[in-house]
């Protein structure tokens, strides 16, 4: 959507004048915290309403086991002390994605504002559950649940919203081909001549799907299609068995027809959520909520900066304004800042376990710059912090693996209940390695047949057939020579620390070095491979020839090599492992 910039002068008087101008409260409750300029009766007429469309969302079994740290709203007393902030000059409400917190900002606390804060919050639900929506799914449900409202004690919701409605019936609908192709980038998304028939159809044809008695049994089907990776012209048909021009049909005929639905569901209130604790905020507490607001939307970024910068001069010690400005240096693209601030909100304490998270696969990223120990630490503060924490303990099982402390790796990957899809194969593979280096052949076994399924790359499928016969000769082996004490057994895996480490044979292709981050690449059986160089030192390099080896940067000879590596893959280097050793036959 089109842009609203303020001139800069003015924003900045704008935001100076907020401190004192206004008193700003604090309002807890177990699922939310607000910050508000409204007053505490609006205060708590707003957050009782989110506690309650939250619970509405636990009840009807949309949002099973919501689990996500307490939301942040900001309500301004009205739209002129909002409209600073807003990201365009049509928003009344918000949700800065990009930030390390969940917020939603509205301009005023009101009946009339809470269709907007609603639909943002349907948003934030929809993105911690992972779910990867069509952008007119995404935007319609969060149309079809902005008109929940109290009913008694219970929810109502699918009434028919009117200005869409008067909308679609005065306007041609698009063709349902061009509306589920819509994006981000698309005009229908973005000019304001476009955007709001696709807000509108979006909603009907959501509203129609999920609320109507004749589709409604099918909208989980199709939701499950979705989630499992069909398009959505397939997922329509899995779940309804009509075509695009059919749905189409029955949407304008719906439109026309004028029978929306609507649903009820009883909801019962955590007795804990409907009595707020009311506290008033100092002029430097709400600059900094405002400050990491600002820094959130692009085009007012350099004025959060500011902001930010002055809050950290005033009180140094507080660890808030540098990890919120190193989160603004890594949306920016500049690491090196962004480490700085991680580091220095790291030393003064902060106690957000996502600020942890975050300075660690920065760290992991750019190995150069921190090395694997601070990986670890940053990862384990993460963790003290928020033990159920799925992601942290798996990166820290992998960031152990790289350390060898296989015995440390492990009981991370068991605190995992579930794994991702893109998770799978290295999860299960650390797990059989760590175990196999451990010396459990049988669990070993067992925990490399659970990763078979998941290779899908060539050098997947390398690895497990190494690790395979890695574990054959070891067995062969044990069956022929007498079993080692421990201390012998220490003793071998203390000096050949890589014996057992995957290999690929091939020859050395490139030798990329120069930028942040050197890798090689050999080709190997038709297809090319690129490893991390995280650590030169780290390298052990031998000449099957004897003698030494030179080698520069850029394209090599082809020589035949045999690269030693940690399974590692990275999305962010475009690499499969970290070498360990290069052999040059």
């Amino acid at each position: 959507m089109r842009r609203f910039v303020i001139p800069f002068i003015f924003t900045i008087i704008s935001c100076q004048a907020l401190r004192g101008a206004e008193q700003w409260l604090r309002l807890t409750t177990p699922h939310f915290e607000m910050f508000t300029t409204a007053g505490e009766k609006k205060g708590r007429e707003c957050i009782l309403y989110f506690e309650t469309v939250r619970q509405f969302f636990i009840d009807v079994g949309i949002a099973k086991n919501l689990s996500i740290a307490p939301v942040r709203i900001v309500a301004f007393r009205n739209e002129k002390e909002f409209r600073p902030y807003a990201p365009n000059e049509m928003a009344m409400a918000f949700y800065p994605d990009e930030l390390d917190r969940d917020y939603i900002v509205m301009s005023e606390i009101g009946q009339d504002r809470y269709p907007a804060a609603v639909h943002e919050y349907v948003h934030l639900i929809i993105k911690h559950y992972g779910l990867k929506l069509p952008l007119w799914v995404n935007e319609g449900l969060a149309e079809v649940f902005s008109t929940l409202r109290p009913l008694g004690k219970k929810m109502a919701f699918g009434d028919p919203i009117p200005g869409r409605v008067l909308e679609l019936r005065a306007e041609p609908l698009l063709d349902l081909r061009t509306l589920i192709a819509v994006g981000q980038n698309s005009p229908y998304y973005n000019e304001r001549t476009r955007v709001s028939m696709f807000y509108s159809e979006s909603w009907a044809l959501t509203h129609m799907l999920y609320v109507s008695p004749g589709y409604r049994p099918g909208f989980p089907v199709f939701l499950n299609a979705l989630a499992e990776g069909e398009g959505t012209e397939a997922a329509l048909r899995k779940a309804w068995g009509k075509s695009l021009k059919e749905i189409h049909e029955d949407l304008s005929i719906y439109i026309r027809g004028g029978d929306f639905h609507s649903l009820v569901a009883s909801v019962q209130l955590e007795k804990s959520a409907e009595d707020p604790d009311v506290q008033p905020v100092t002029a430097w507490d709400a600059d900094l909520v405002l400050a990491e607001i600002m820094s959130s939307s692009a085009n007012k970024a350099v004025l959060g900066r500011q902001m930010l910068e002055r809050l950290m001069a005033e009180q140094p010690k507080r660890p808030a304004p540098p990890a919120i400005l190193a989160e603004l240096a890594l949306r920016e693209g500049h690491s090196d800042e962004a480490i700085r601030m991680f580091a220095r909100a790291s030393e003064l304490g902060d106690a957000n376990p996502e600020m942890y998270f975050r300075y660690a696969m920065l760290l992991w990223s750019r190995p150069q710059t921190g090395g694997g120990i601070a990986v670890i630490q940053a990862l384990r503060k993460a963790v003290e912090l928020k033990p159920d924490y799925p992601e942290a303990h798996m990166r820290l099982g992998f960031a152990l693996m790289d350390h060898g402390d296989y015995k440390q790796a492990l009981p991370e990957f068991a605190r995992l209940r579930t794994i991702k899809p893109e998770d799978a194969f290295s999860f299960y593979y650390s797990v059989a390695y760590a175990t196999y280096r451990l010396g459990d052949a049988a669990q070993a076994r067992i925990a490399l047949d659970k990763a078979r399924p998941w290779a899908k790359e060539p050098s997947q499928q390398m690895s497990i057939d190494q690790l395979t016969q890695a574990m054959d000769s070891t067995s062969q082996r044990d069956a022929k020579t007498p079993v080692p004490s421990a201390a012998q057994s220490e003793a071998v895996e203390t000096v050949s620390p890589s014996s057992r480490l995957p290999r690929i044979e091939g020859t050395l292709d490139i030798v990329e070095c120069g930028g942040e981050t050197t890798r090689l690449a050999v080709a190997s059986g038709g297809n090319t491979l690129w490893f991390l160089v995280d650590n030169p030192n780290a390298v052990r390099i031998t000449n099957a020839a004897g003698g030494s080896v030179d080698f520069t940067c850029g394209k090599q000879p082809g020589r035949p090599v045999i690269v030693e590596y940690q399974d590692r893959p990275s999305a962010e280097t475009k690499t499969i492992g970290v070498v360990r050793g290069i052999e040059f036959r």
